[in-house]
């Protein structure tokens, strides 16, 4: 129920505020979600990313894992990230976006993924992503 409050006020924001329309134009969820996923394989630690996800996510992230716990759980999300991704489709309601991804791994294998934003503040901010590996194509 409260997550269900959570996107309707969400909703009513985004029709409400001129400006977090016009952010939404400016640079969409692809475009933040392509610089998170190029910043996420050239890092080698979680603190460049956490800037790309909402206040949850980061807030969960940092609270669940801590110390060399996080470093684990970073070098984990960095490997198990395919290196080429294509977006395959984008969809926009309201405030929230679902992103469908498409990757191809080392060995030629496809990978299928799904990344959840959020606008925040006015920016498109990551929620969550995830990630299955596929078959060899």
């Amino acid at each position: 129920m409260l997550r269900l409050l959570h996107r309707v006020a969400l909703c009513i924001a985004v029709a409400l505020s001129p400006m977090i329309a016009l952010a939404q134009t400016e640079e969409g969820p692809d475009d933040v979600y392509r610089a998170y996923h190029e910043t996420l394989l050239r890092s080698f630690n979680e603190q460049p990313i956490l800037s790309y996800l909402t206040r949850a996510a980061r807030d969960d992230f940092l609270s669940r894992y801590v110390g060399q716990q996080r470093t684990q759980v970073f070098f984990m999300m960095k490997s198990s990230a395919p290196r080429n991704v294509h977006i395959a489709a984008v969809e926009i309601q309201c405030a929230l976006a679902t992103l469908t991804l498409e990757g191809r791994d080392v060995g030629n294998y496809s990978t299928v993924g799904t990344a959840q934003m959020e606008l925040e503040d006015g920016e498109w901010r990551i929620a969550d992503v995830t990630w299955i590996a596929g078959s060899r194509r």
